[in-house]
């Protein structure tokens, strides 16, 4: 009896603490976006460098990674999207609430599943990038960078 009520709370309490790490884990990974993409841009707005540091959905080489491709004009965001998403899901950047998921894929990580961050363009000004992440059913994290 005493093994079988020390299991049903070590049960429970594990539980938590495995909720708590997903809920963790979605939250760096939502900052790590964030803190790239703001160094990416840097480096293309004290021209540093005339390409970002990207790479690929598959791992490899990235389609278009040049700073005047993804930064800059009114149109930068629509580009940057699929450029960042894709460079996130070729380092694995998985789903913490579902491994099975890559977290910035935009086709099967929706908006509102936990632990996926969903990288868009701002509908109503274009040069702004918009990383939003589900981090748990109660909170959402947003975050907007001006590629201006």
């Amino acid at each position: 009896a005493i093994i079988g009520i020390l299991a049903a709370v070590g049960i429970v309490a594990y539980s938590g603490y495995t909720n708590s790490a997903k809920i963790n884990a979605s939250k760096g990974s939502h900052a790590t976006i964030v803190k790239f993409i703001n160094a990416e841009k840097t480096k293309c707005d004290t021209g540093a460098s005339l390409n970002m540091g990207v790479i690929g959905s598959d791992g490899g080489a990235a389609t278009d990674a040049t700073c005047a491709s993804n930064t800059g004009s009114d149109t930068a965001a629509a580009a940057a999207v699929t450029t960042f998403a894709a460079h996130f899901e070729g380092k694995k950047f998985k789903n913490p609430h579902n491994p099975t998921l890559m977290a910035t894929n935009q086709t099967t990580c929706a908006d509102g599943v936990k632990g996926c961050i969903r990288i868009t363009a701002d509908s109503t000004d274009g040069s702004i990038l918009v990383i939003t992440t589900k981090v748990d059913d109660a909170e959402t994290l947003t975050d907007k960078i001006d590629l201006q």
